[in-house]
């Protein structure tokens, strides 16, 4: 199996799956940077031996993938928070040009963040239904589900951005 994800910076994770292994290439984003697996790493290395098939390993790399979207999405509504108060108590070093310009480049960054985020959607919900049988492990499917829920709210807006004045 094979599938792509963008993490919070969006740099892109390639995830190769077979019926022993699991691979994932690791491209930058714009900026140079690239999502860093130290933490999915952590978070197999607490399973012991057999349970520690590919199963686990995807779902480690997802879940810190889709936790991560929580950060990003909270660092952008801080900015959009700042906005607002410049917007009303304008500092002397900005313009009302500069303001928008601001609110422009959030919004283009939301609009990619999520263009590139909902087709994971699909993808975990894949994953949920079984349709992988190398990661599909009986026990793993309530883990399959929360990670497919945190996927969703992301998706949907559910999550505290979605009181943000710009539309998603």
């Amino acid at each position: 199996a094979f599938l792509i994800a963008y993490a919070a910076n969006l740099a892109e994770v390639d995830v190769f799956v077979g019926d022993t292994w699991v691979m994932t290439v690791r491209e930058r984003n714009k900026a140079g940077e690239a999502w860093e697996p130290n933490i999915a790493v952590a978070r197999c290395e607490r399973f012991a031996g057999a349970d520690r098939g590919p199963g686990i390993v995807v779902h480690a790399v997802l879940d810190e993938i889709v936790d991560g979207y929580f950060d990003s999405l909270d660092a952008a509504e801080d900015k959009i928070e700042k906005l607002e108060d410049d917007v009303f108590d304008t500092p002397e070093n900005l313009t009302e040009k500069d303001i928008q310009q601001h609110l422009f480049d959030i919004r283009r960054d939301l609009v990619s963040f999520r263009r590139r985020v909902i087709p994971l959607r699909e993808v975990m919900a894949g994953l949920l239904r079984g349709e992988v049988a190398s990661v599909n492990g009986g026990r793993r499917r309530c883990a399959w589900g929360k990670v497919v829920d945190s996927g969703c709210r992301v998706c949907s807006n559910k999550h505290s951005h979605s009181r943000s004045p710009l539309p998603l």
